[in-house]
């Protein structure tokens, strides 16, 4: 499945380029402190990962970098 890195997603513009994404057939995986307000992303195919930019989880980008799947980083 083709997967979209969208930092900052969990609300705002970043949630609103989220869920064309997921409306296009993507996995979003949302990277942000908070987790995406459900109200507004209910149920789609969007996955949450806590980070914080004031604290950089390098594991995380590097995994995300050698996955293959993500074509989209917004």
């Amino acid at each position: 499945m083709k997967k979209a890195i969208v930092l900052g997603g969990s609300n705002g513009i970043g949630l609103s380029l989220s869920l064309p994404l997921v409306n296009r057939g993507y996995q979003v995986i949302v990277l942000d402190r908070q987790k995406p307000d459900t109200a507004v992303s209910g149920n789609l195919n969007i996955e949450y990962r806590p980070f914080d930019l004031m604290d950089i989880d390098r594991k995380l980008l590097t995994d995300l970098a050698e996955d293959s799947d993500v074509s989209v980083l917004c």
